[in-house]
Protein backbone atom coordinates (compact mmCIF):
# COMPACT_ATOMS: atom_id res chain seq x y z
CA UNK A 1 0.00 0.00 0.00
CA UNK A 2 2.74 2.07 0.89
CA UNK A 3 4.31 1.67 -2.17
CA UNK A 4 1.24 3.19 -4.43
CA UNK A 5 1.19 6.10 -2.62
CA UNK A 6 4.71 6.48 -2.83
CA UNK A 7 4.55 5.85 -6.42
CA UNK A 8 1.49 7.97 -7.04
CA UNK A 9 3.51 10.48 -4.88
CA UNK A 10 6.46 10.68 -7.36
CA UNK A 11 4.82 11.32 -10.40
CA UNK A 12 2.56 13.66 -9.06
CA UNK A 13 5.52 15.32 -7.99
CA UNK A 14 6.90 15.33 -11.05
CA UNK A 15 4.29 16.77 -12.91
CA UNK A 16 3.84 19.74 -10.60
CA UNK A 17 7.74 20.28 -11.66
CA UNK A 18 6.31 20.39 -14.91
CA UNK A 19 3.75 22.83 -14.40
CA UNK A 20 6.01 25.47 -13.01
CA UNK A 21 7.51 26.31 -16.21
CA UNK A 22 4.10 26.40 -17.93
CA UNK A 23 2.35 29.02 -15.86
CA UNK A 24 3.13 32.37 -18.00
CA UNK A 25 0.33 35.01 -19.24
CA UNK A 26 -1.83 33.29 -22.47
CA UNK A 27 -1.16 29.72 -21.64
CA UNK A 28 -4.78 28.40 -22.01
CA UNK A 29 -5.40 26.74 -18.75
CA UNK A 30 -6.83 24.13 -20.93
CA UNK A 31 -3.27 23.36 -22.47
CA UNK A 32 -1.58 22.88 -18.85
CA UNK A 33 -4.08 20.46 -17.24
CA UNK A 34 -4.25 18.06 -20.38
CA UNK A 35 -0.53 18.31 -20.60
CA UNK A 36 -0.10 17.02 -16.91
CA UNK A 37 -2.83 15.15 -17.21
CA UNK A 38 -1.07 13.21 -19.75
CA UNK A 39 2.34 13.28 -18.34
CA UNK A 40 0.69 11.51 -15.18
CA UNK A 41 -0.50 8.61 -17.65
CA UNK A 42 2.51 7.66 -19.64
CA UNK A 43 4.40 7.33 -16.47
CA UNK A 44 1.93 4.37 -15.38
CA UNK A 45 -0.82 6.16 -12.99
CA UNK A 46 -4.36 7.81 -13.57
CA UNK A 47 -5.29 11.61 -12.48
CA UNK A 48 -6.82 10.88 -8.92
CA UNK A 49 -9.04 14.04 -9.84
CA UNK A 50 -9.22 16.82 -12.57
CA UNK A 51 -6.16 19.02 -12.68
CA UNK A 52 -6.86 22.65 -11.22
CA UNK A 53 -5.77 25.43 -11.70
CA UNK A 54 -7.42 28.39 -9.84
CA UNK A 55 -6.29 32.07 -10.57
CA UNK A 56 -6.66 35.04 -8.26
CA UNK A 57 -8.92 35.06 -5.54
CA UNK A 58 -10.38 31.45 -6.95
CA UNK A 59 -9.10 29.23 -3.97
CA UNK A 60 -9.91 25.42 -5.47
CA UNK A 61 -12.17 23.53 -7.66
CA UNK A 62 -11.70 24.86 -10.64
CA UNK A 63 -10.70 22.35 -13.85
CA UNK A 64 -11.19 23.56 -17.57
CA UNK A 65 -14.17 22.67 -18.88
CA UNK A 66 -14.39 21.49 -22.41
CA UNK A 67 -13.28 23.63 -25.28
CA UNK A 68 -12.27 25.99 -22.42
CA UNK A 69 -11.20 29.74 -23.91
CA UNK A 70 -9.39 31.04 -20.48
CA UNK A 71 -6.00 31.80 -20.73
CA UNK A 72 -3.76 32.39 -17.98
CA UNK A 73 -2.99 36.63 -16.63
CA UNK A 74 -0.41 38.45 -16.92
CA UNK A 75 -0.59 39.04 -13.42
CA UNK A 76 -1.55 37.24 -10.33
CA UNK A 77 -1.55 34.24 -8.16
CA UNK A 78 -1.81 30.74 -10.09
CA UNK A 79 -2.40 27.77 -8.21
CA UNK A 80 -2.16 24.45 -9.62
CA UNK A 81 -3.44 21.26 -7.85
CA UNK A 82 -2.75 17.48 -9.00
CA UNK A 83 -3.31 14.62 -8.15
CA UNK A 84 -2.37 11.04 -9.16
CA UNK A 85 -3.32 7.67 -8.08
CA UNK A 86 -1.71 3.58 -8.38
CA UNK A 87 -3.74 0.97 -7.88
CA UNK A 88 -6.71 3.44 -6.39
CA UNK A 89 -3.82 4.78 -3.81
CA UNK A 90 -4.10 8.57 -4.84
CA UNK A 91 -1.53 11.53 -3.88
CA UNK A 92 -2.65 14.93 -3.94
CA UNK A 93 -0.35 18.36 -4.23
CA UNK A 94 -0.13 21.73 -5.26
CA UNK A 95 2.17 25.13 -5.95
CA UNK A 96 1.57 28.43 -6.29
CA UNK A 97 3.06 30.69 -9.14
CA UNK A 98 3.30 34.41 -8.72
CA UNK A 99 3.33 35.60 -12.47
CA UNK A 100 3.92 39.19 -11.65
CA UNK A 101 5.82 39.10 -8.60
CA UNK A 102 3.34 40.46 -6.41
CA UNK A 103 2.33 37.98 -3.56
CA UNK A 104 5.64 36.08 -3.55
CA UNK A 105 5.06 36.56 0.21
CA UNK A 106 1.50 35.20 0.34
CA UNK A 107 3.32 31.86 -1.09
CA UNK A 108 6.18 31.88 1.79
CA UNK A 109 3.56 32.35 4.21
CA UNK A 110 1.56 29.11 2.86
CA UNK A 111 4.98 27.32 2.41
CA UNK A 112 6.30 28.15 6.17
CA UNK A 113 2.66 27.30 7.81
CA UNK A 114 2.43 23.74 5.85
CA UNK A 115 5.83 23.04 6.70
CA UNK A 116 4.96 24.06 10.05
CA UNK A 117 2.19 21.76 10.52
CA UNK A 118 3.73 18.90 8.69
CA UNK A 119 6.69 19.21 11.34
CA UNK A 120 4.35 18.91 14.29
CA UNK A 121 2.39 15.65 12.68
CA UNK A 122 3.88 12.26 14.96
CA UNK A 123 1.99 9.13 15.83
CA UNK A 124 -0.17 9.86 18.60
CA UNK A 125 -0.74 13.48 18.58
CA UNK A 126 -4.20 14.66 18.71
CA UNK A 127 -5.40 17.11 15.96
CA UNK A 128 -6.65 19.62 17.93
CA UNK A 129 -3.13 19.74 19.96
CA UNK A 130 -1.55 19.75 16.86
CA UNK A 131 -2.98 22.54 15.36
CA UNK A 132 -2.98 24.65 18.13
CA UNK A 133 0.61 24.18 18.89
CA UNK A 134 1.31 25.30 14.99
CA UNK A 135 -1.22 27.94 15.19
CA UNK A 136 0.94 29.34 18.45
CA UNK A 137 4.16 28.55 16.97
CA UNK A 138 2.72 30.23 13.89
CA UNK A 139 1.75 33.88 14.97
CA UNK A 140 1.90 36.93 14.28
CA UNK A 141 1.22 35.94 10.55
CA UNK A 142 1.19 38.88 7.93
CA UNK A 143 -1.34 36.83 5.96
CA UNK A 144 -4.88 35.35 7.16
CA UNK A 145 -5.88 31.67 6.74
CA UNK A 146 -8.19 30.44 5.10
CA UNK A 147 -10.31 28.69 7.84
CA UNK A 148 -12.77 26.27 5.99
CA UNK A 149 -10.50 24.40 3.50
CA UNK A 150 -8.26 21.86 5.40
CA UNK A 151 -6.10 18.91 4.79
CA UNK A 152 -7.48 15.73 4.34
CA UNK A 153 -6.88 11.84 5.11
CA UNK A 154 -6.35 9.83 1.46
CA UNK A 155 -7.49 5.95 1.17
CA UNK A 156 -8.01 3.88 -1.60
CA UNK A 157 -10.39 5.26 -3.93
CA UNK A 158 -10.84 8.05 -1.42
CA UNK A 159 -9.71 11.23 -2.02
CA UNK A 160 -10.84 12.86 1.07
CA UNK A 161 -11.43 10.25 4.04
CA UNK A 162 -12.04 9.69 7.73
CA UNK A 163 -9.56 12.23 9.51
CA UNK A 164 -9.28 16.28 8.63
CA UNK A 165 -6.57 18.51 9.39
CA UNK A 166 -7.57 21.90 9.65
CA UNK A 167 -5.66 25.03 9.86
CA UNK A 168 -6.60 27.20 13.02
CA UNK A 169 -7.80 24.72 16.30
CA UNK A 170 -10.83 23.38 15.78
CA UNK A 171 -13.80 23.55 19.13
CA UNK A 172 -14.56 20.25 18.81
CA UNK A 173 -11.94 17.58 17.49
CA UNK A 174 -10.83 13.98 19.03
CA UNK A 175 -9.29 12.08 16.11
CA UNK A 176 -5.43 11.28 17.02
CA UNK A 177 -3.11 10.86 14.04
CA UNK A 178 -1.67 7.12 13.22
CA UNK A 179 1.03 5.84 11.94
CA UNK A 180 0.92 4.54 8.62
CA UNK A 181 -1.63 7.01 7.78
CA UNK A 182 -1.24 9.20 5.26
CA UNK A 183 -2.41 12.77 4.57
CA UNK A 184 -2.33 15.34 2.15
CA UNK A 185 -1.80 18.27 3.99
CA UNK A 186 -3.04 21.74 2.74
CA UNK A 187 -2.86 25.55 3.85
CA UNK A 188 -4.72 28.40 1.90
CA UNK A 189 -3.77 31.79 2.78
CA UNK A 190 -4.91 35.35 1.67
CA UNK A 191 -4.32 39.12 2.32
CA UNK A 192 -5.64 40.49 5.68
CA UNK A 193 -8.16 42.67 3.95
CA UNK A 194 -9.78 39.32 2.90
CA UNK A 195 -12.64 37.32 5.10
CA UNK A 196 -10.42 33.80 5.69
CA UNK A 197 -13.50 32.20 3.94
CA UNK A 198 -13.85 30.29 1.03
CA UNK A 199 -17.42 30.49 -1.14
CA UNK A 200 -19.14 28.57 -3.34
CA UNK A 201 -19.75 30.24 -6.58
CA UNK A 202 -22.96 28.26 -9.28
CA UNK A 203 -20.13 27.16 -11.49
CA UNK A 204 -18.96 23.35 -10.96
CA UNK A 205 -15.70 21.70 -12.74
CA UNK A 206 -15.65 18.33 -11.29
CA UNK A 207 -17.86 15.64 -10.07
CA UNK A 208 -17.60 12.39 -8.21
CA UNK A 209 -19.37 9.24 -8.04
CA UNK A 210 -21.65 9.03 -4.31
CA UNK A 211 -22.10 5.07 -5.26
CA UNK A 212 -25.81 5.27 -5.99
CA UNK A 213 -26.92 3.39 -8.71
CA UNK A 214 -30.41 5.03 -9.93
CA UNK A 215 -33.16 2.96 -12.63
CA UNK A 216 -33.10 2.78 -16.46
CA UNK A 217 -31.08 4.83 -18.55
CA UNK A 218 -29.60 6.72 -15.30
CA UNK A 219 -28.58 3.75 -13.75
CA UNK A 220 -26.26 2.29 -16.89
CA UNK A 221 -24.40 5.48 -17.09
CA UNK A 222 -23.88 5.77 -13.44
CA UNK A 223 -22.33 1.70 -13.38
CA UNK A 224 -20.37 2.91 -16.52
CA UNK A 225 -18.69 5.66 -14.28
CA UNK A 226 -18.40 4.23 -11.06
CA UNK A 227 -16.79 1.66 -13.38
CA UNK A 228 -14.10 4.28 -15.17
CA UNK A 229 -13.84 6.61 -11.70
CA UNK A 230 -15.18 4.11 -8.93
CA UNK A 231 -15.39 7.51 -6.10
CA UNK A 232 -12.12 9.34 -7.55
CA UNK A 233 -13.62 13.08 -9.01
CA UNK A 234 -13.77 13.64 -12.70
CA UNK A 235 -14.19 16.28 -14.89
CA UNK A 236 -16.21 16.57 -17.95
CA UNK A 237 -13.51 16.96 -20.63
CA UNK A 238 -13.09 13.08 -19.95
CA UNK A 239 -16.86 12.35 -20.92
CA UNK A 240 -18.80 11.15 -23.66
CA UNK A 241 -21.16 14.09 -25.09
CA UNK A 242 -24.24 11.93 -24.49
CA UNK A 243 -22.76 11.59 -20.55
CA UNK A 244 -22.26 15.47 -19.97
CA UNK A 245 -25.81 15.69 -21.25
CA UNK A 246 -26.72 13.67 -18.13
CA UNK A 247 -24.69 15.51 -15.31
CA UNK A 248 -27.15 17.85 -13.65
CA UNK A 249 -29.82 14.64 -13.86
CA UNK A 250 -27.07 12.09 -11.87
CA UNK A 251 -26.45 15.00 -9.75
CA UNK A 252 -30.38 15.82 -8.78
CA UNK A 253 -30.60 11.88 -8.85
CA UNK A 254 -27.52 12.04 -5.73
CA UNK A 255 -25.78 10.03 -7.95
CA UNK A 256 -23.38 12.35 -8.38
CA UNK A 257 -21.35 14.77 -5.76
CA UNK A 258 -20.81 18.39 -7.61
CA UNK A 259 -18.09 20.68 -6.48
CA UNK A 260 -18.64 24.04 -6.61
CA UNK A 261 -15.59 26.25 -7.81
CA UNK A 262 -14.62 28.25 -4.39
CA UNK A 263 -13.40 31.91 -3.90
CA UNK A 264 -12.30 33.96 -1.22
CA UNK A 265 -15.36 35.29 0.28
CA UNK A 266 -14.21 39.40 -0.31
CA UNK A 267 -12.22 38.50 -3.59
CA UNK A 268 -9.09 38.88 -2.07
CA UNK A 269 -5.95 36.60 -3.38
CA UNK A 270 -5.19 33.69 -2.48
CA UNK A 271 -1.94 31.14 -2.44
CA UNK A 272 -1.92 27.64 -1.50
CA UNK A 273 0.97 24.78 -0.71
CA UNK A 274 -0.47 20.84 -0.08
CA UNK A 275 2.28 17.79 -0.05
CA UNK A 276 1.07 14.40 0.59
CA UNK A 277 2.78 12.76 3.51
CA UNK A 278 2.84 9.27 5.42
CA UNK A 279 2.87 9.41 9.53
CA UNK A 280 5.76 6.93 10.20
CA UNK A 281 7.05 6.57 13.97
CA UNK A 282 9.11 9.50 13.82
CA UNK A 283 6.88 11.99 12.60
CA UNK A 284 5.97 12.75 9.01
CA UNK A 285 7.37 11.78 5.88
CA UNK A 286 6.96 14.14 2.78
CA UNK A 287 6.44 12.05 -0.45
CA UNK A 288 5.54 14.85 -3.16
CA UNK A 289 8.91 17.14 -2.79
CA UNK A 290 10.60 17.62 -6.19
Amino acid sequence: MIEAFEQAARITADALAAAKPMVRGGVRLLEIAERLERLICERGARPAFPVNICVGSIAAHYSPLPDDPRTLPDRGLVKIDVGAHVDGYPADAAITVDISGDYGWLIDEAETYLEALIANLRPGVAIKRLIKQTYEEAKPLRSRLIVNLCGHQLQRFKLHSGKSIPVVPPRFHREVIREGEVFAVEVFTTTTRGAGEAVAEALVTIYSHTGRIPGGQLGEISRQLLARFNMLPFSPRWLDPSEVGLLSQLHKKRVLTAYPVLREGRNEPVAQAEHTVVIERGGARVLTRF
